[in-house]
């Protein structure tokens, strides 16, 4: 009868004599130069993001004012279009009836304009400048292009006036500011 061979069977026995292993030493080092990396660089971070969200405010509202140029140059539904801003920091394409002199206290009568976008709203902390904002939808700026493409703040004058034609977007958190420059003769906006 063969032998029975216990050795065989028996686990192997590991041995970790030259293998290294993480100490609690070692772990809560790298956690300590991570979290400083982290300590040192956040406020840079957080003015980075401040500033995208200003730039990000005045490209939509160039983009916006330059719809509403193209709207009113294409002579969609024969009216002129306009942007308004309002003190919610919310800023909106309106229709106006063509030769008619429009004002902040009426362009939302029916039969002068109606809205027609839906209400596009400039990033938080990001505020046009001279502006006071509270929660009401009370209009605080408005420019019309006529169906030339000539901006207007009232819809028949021209040009748009100087204190109209730059608006002026600042941050609350950075003192960072970006302007938004509409062209008194062509009605293009272009951000500086």
């Amino acid at each position: 009868m063969p032998k029975f061979n216990q050795a065989a069977f028996e686990a192997p026995i590991i041995r970790y004599a030259n293998k290294k292993a993480i100490t609690l030493v070692e772990l809560l080092s790298v956690i300590i130069i991570i979290s400083t990396l982290i300590t040192i660089s956040y406020p840079s971070l957080l003015t980075y993001y401040h500033r995208k969200q200003l730039s990000s405010g005045a490209f939509e509202l160039a983009g916006t004012l330059a719809q509403a140029r193209s709207l009113a140059v294409t002579g969609t539904n024969s009216r002129s279009f306009g942007v308004i801003l309002f003190s919610n920091g919310g800023f909106q394409i309106y229709s106006f009836k063509p030769g008619i002199e429009v004002s902040l206290s009426s362009y939302s009568r029916g039969e002068i304009g109606k809205a027609y976008t839906q209400m596009f709203y400039l990033n938080p902390g990001v505020v046009l400048r001279g502006a006071s904002y509270n929660e009401s939808k009370t209009p605080i700026f408005m420019v019309i292009f006529r169906r030339d493409g000539v901006p207007t703040s009232n819809g028949v004058s021209f040009p748009l006036e100087d204190s109209n034609a730059k608006l002026s977007l600042e941050s609350n958190a950075t003192n960072g500011v970006c302007n938004v420059i509409i062209s008194k003769t062509t009605g293009l906006a272009s951000i500086e």
